[in-house]
């Protein structure tokens, strides 16, 4: 027996993540994945094909990596579209040197255990990639309603939103 037609809707099967926080941490994931390649891809090239130093490499593809992260986590994962906000920008900069600062305390301090390093940093990584996840989700881009548009913040004299003209939504918008 066939089950009746909802008014000529189809049904739709239940989603695998079914909370919108499962579906942003699965995109924060792919993106922290993106912001790897960019990062090691980065610094590979300006190692070893351009002959960099060690820590101008480092350097340079840890803060594209970071830019990356931003432009995708805003875009994409956290829902903010073309809106630019200087506050957000800031907030991801302190949650990630937060997050550097929480990895590289408790990596120093796990380097002088027995447990190899490897599985040190595969266990900070993991705990700096929560500690990122909610800042980024309940201080970087929380919800705070409805954002004022760009008009409403000029006549009220505020400078933080900022419309980026011309640019399509990577989530596809």
């Amino acid at each position: 027996m066939k089950a009746p037609l909802m008014m000529g809707r189809k049904r739709r099967p239940a989603p695998v993540l079914p909370h919108p926080s499962h579906r942003q941490f699965v995109r924060f994931c792919a993106v922290g994945l993106l912001n790897t390649g960019v990062d090691w891809g980065l610094f590979v090239l300006l190692l070893w094909l351009m002959h960099w130093g060690v820590l101008e490499a480092q350097t340079i593809a840890y803060v594209c990596g970071v830019a990356n992260s931003f432009l995708w986590n805003r875009r994409v994962t956290f829902g903010e579209g073309a809106r630019f906000r200087t506050r957000h920008l800031v907030r991801f900069v302190w949650v990630n040197l937060a997050s550097y600062a929480v990895s590289a305390a408790v990596l120093y301090g796990l380097s002088h255990t027995a447990s190899p390093l490897w599985l040190d940093k595969a266990g900070v990584n993991l705990l700096t990639l929560v500690l990122n996840f909610s800042g980024n989700k309940w201080w970087v881009f929380r919800s705070d309603g409805a954002p004022p548009s760009a008009e409403a913040a000029a006549s009220e004299g505020g400078t933080d939103d900022v419309q980026t003209g011309g640019h399509q939504d990577l989530a596809g918008g």
